[in-house]
């Protein structure tokens, strides 16, 4: 019932991981079968344009479910994905650009 941490990520890469400490704070939660990660910017500068990432995941962890991105000036966007399939056929046409 309800949210909560589930740990504070830890991102294990050589210099990446003082990197991405320094920068951003990333916290994992649980609630029922979602599962969401929220990244939030330290950098003065980063937060001046983007104060808040967040992606909701299914219980496999490879279906993304939502996205929300949240701007400085109060903008708020939120992505959600439907009918989320894995490993569908897709026509080789489809890949192809348009012709000018």
């Amino acid at each position: 019932p309800g949210g909560g941490a589930v740990c504070p990520a830890t991102v294990r890469n050589g210099s990446v991981t003082a990197t991405f400490a320094q920068n951003q704070s990333l916290v994992v939660t649980k609630a029922g079968a979602t599962t969401t990660l929220v990244a939030t910017p330290r950098d003065p500068e980063v937060r001046r344009q983007v104060t808040r990432l967040e992606m909701a995941m299914g219980p496999e962890l490879w279906t993304v479910q939502r996205i929300v991105i949240e701007e400085a000036g109060g903008d708020r966007s939120e992505i959600t994905f439907r009918d989320v399939r894995r490993d569908v056929p897709i026509d080789p046409a489809k890949m192809r650009p348009p012709k000018p």
